[in-house]
């Protein structure tokens, strides 16, 4: 989805005459503005806030007034699926009109306004100016008349009728405010260009890991946050396949991803809850990102502490362009090739590497650097670059440097899980055709399939992995993916007779129970799974499978 931003070249005009005498003519203005804004910045009206000066205020409200622009859409623009010409703020009974023709009206200012132009506009030419009016009708008058037909009360210091507009109560006075029922376009007005689908509402819940209390505050040693997002699907969508991709950039740059299962308009959606008075059968997936952050720069109160700010990204991305082609996901090509660049501390979690792993130069570095001693260039000091470089938290390094190696084992011990796990492959020798075979989840339901029928599936796999205990089961699935995604025929321990792919099934399970995720080439799917009704694993991938897989999972 691209923007197109309507903001300047606006013209106001106060419609009728008015107690300050204004003549009705244009006024150049900006959006966002209100009417008091405008005639304030030009000097057509004194300050509403000096003496009784709200008096005349308040009656200037008893006009219409006219927001007026034109714009222009390039070819690119009508390549668009939908364009919405959408208000995020309107002040706030108002007609909207497009080349004269009523687009629809508004009625609230608590809320956005889209409207649906594509109709109007796709087969127009390239260099056609657009005239956008928008017409904002009296409040006083409308609540007035309104309060004659059904007096509802309500507060004595306020305009009588005013709880019949769904406009800010305090702008029609208070026990603290005066009687200044503004109007205007008080929020972006846009031109939105979508194709396929685009994100609406994205809500970010934070789950804290807390490590300790103390009387200064909880120590934090991690923050889950969960993406939680709506995807709002074009009619024009079909059987795109998306996901939606979430970037944490930390105070100091660094940056974490996290992405959520693949979605589709074709299976996996339904009728729109739109909330902004679209008719365009627009459709919606409910789809969650996760990841975590480790040990967190928390933001505090002024006079308490920092106030670090993580930036958050939320992606509306093509499954098949992140995947490339069928059966090969990008995430796992990365992380082999960071493999190298991870932390001691890292591998160690993962099973990759003992104590051992130690560098043999970390070792004198703790004999030698002193916390006292500073970087001259980052004003670190070097147990602070040796912590970084293990990986290690601050608390770590310290049992590191003063208890040694063995201290150390045991902490990052503790912070380990066993997850076991199975891995389910077509049985494909018998020469029967199986039509979602390596192929994503949604051939799997083309097929007529409601689940993975378990009876066409072999046990290929039966085995377990070492990894940090904090990681759920998104992490531990896309680890899985990195150790059995490469060519694993030549590995000692292979237990399987190709990389895993789709059409894979993985079972995980803990004491939590059993849970089944189908290998689909953007992700792992959540299904239903029968795992009885599956050809056991033979005698020789038994004997194989008693040994480790690709070097990082145990039996």
């Amino acid at each position: 989805m691209t923007v197109l931003h309507l903001r300047d070249n606006w013209i106001l005009t106060v419609l009728g005459e008015n107690v300050y005498n204004i003549p009705n003519a244009p006024i150049d203005t900006k959006v966002p503005s209100t009417v008091y804004g405008t005639l304030l910045e030009k000097g057509l009206m004194p300050d509403p806030y000096y003496r009784d000066n709200e008096l005349k205020a308040t009656r200037l409200m008893e006009n219409d007034f006219a927001y007026e622009t034109t714009f222009t859409l390039d070819g690119k623009d009508r390549e668009a699926d939908r364009l919405f010409l959408r208000f995020d703020g309107i002040d706030t009974l108002a007609d909207v009109y497009l080349d004269g023709e009523l687009l629809g009206t508004a009625y609230n200012m608590n809320r956005v306004w889209e409207y649906d132009i594509t109709a109007r506009v796709k087969d127009d030419e390239e260099d056609t100016v657009y005239h956008l009016k928008v017409v904002l009708h009296s409040p006083t008058r409308y609540i007035s008349q309104e309060n004659e037909r059904c007096p509802v009360g309500g507060s004595t210091d306020a305009m009588p009728g005013f709880s019949h507009l769904r406009k800010a109560a305090c702008m029609f006075g208070w026990d603290w405010g005066p009687r200044l029922p503004d109007a205007g376009l008080f929020r972006e007005v846009t031109v939105q260009r979508v194709k396929t689908a685009r994100i609406a509402p994205v809500y970010i819940p934070q789950q804290h890991e807390i490590a300790e209390r103390t009387a200064q505050g909880n120590r934090v040693s991690s923050v889950r946050l969960t993406a939680d997002a709506e995807i709002e699907w074009m009619p024009e969508a079909g059987d795109a396949l998306l996901k939606l991709a979430v970037y944490v950039t930390g105070p100091e740059g660094a940056v974490l991803s996290g992405e959520s299962g693949a979605v589709s308009a074709a299976i996996d959606s339904a009728p729109s809850g739109n909330l902004t008075d679209l008719n365009s059968g627009l459709r919606s997936s409910h789809v969650r990102a996760e990841l975590t952050v480790s040990d967190p720069q928390l933001w505090w109160p002024n006079g308490y502490g920092e106030q670090p700010l993580y930036r958050v990204e939320a992606l509306l991305v093509s499954a098949q362009d992140a995947r490339g082609e069928a059966g090969v996901n990008p995430c796992r090509d990365a992380d082999r090739e960071d493999s190298g660049k991870k932390s001691f501390k890292e591998r160690y979690l993962l099973g990759q590497c003992g104590m051992d792993g130690l560098k043999p130069e970390m070792e004198s570095m703790r004999r030698e650097m002193q916390p006292e001693e500073p970087d001259t260039e980052s004003g670190r000091d070097g147990g602070s670059r040796a912590a970084e470089s293990l990986g290690l938290t601050a608390e770590e390094y310290a049992v590191f440097c003063h208890d040694g190696a063995e201290a150390l084992e045991r902490m990052l011990d503790a912070q380990k899980q066993r997850c076991c796990f199975k891995v389910y492959q077509l049985a494909l020798d018998g020469g029967e055709t199986v039509p979602f075979a390596f192929k994503g989840i949604l051939e799997l339901y083309r097929a007529g399939y409601e689940q993975p029928p378990a009876a066409k599936y072999k046990l290929a796999a039966d085995t377990a992995l070492v990894c940090p205990d904090r990681w759920k089961d998104a992490e531990i699935l896309k680890h899985i993916s990195v150790c059995l995604g490469g060519d694993i025929s030549e590995k000692d321990g292979s237990c399987m007779e190709h990389p895993l792919a789709p059409s894979d099934v993985v079972e995980l399970r803990d004491e939590a129970g059993r849970r089944y995720f189908y290998v689909d080439g953007a992700g792992l799917e959540p299904v239903r799974f029968s795992p009885f009704l599956a050809k056991p694993m033979d005698k020789q991938g038994q004997d194989r499978g008693a040994s480790d897989v690709r070097g990082c999972l145990k039996k």
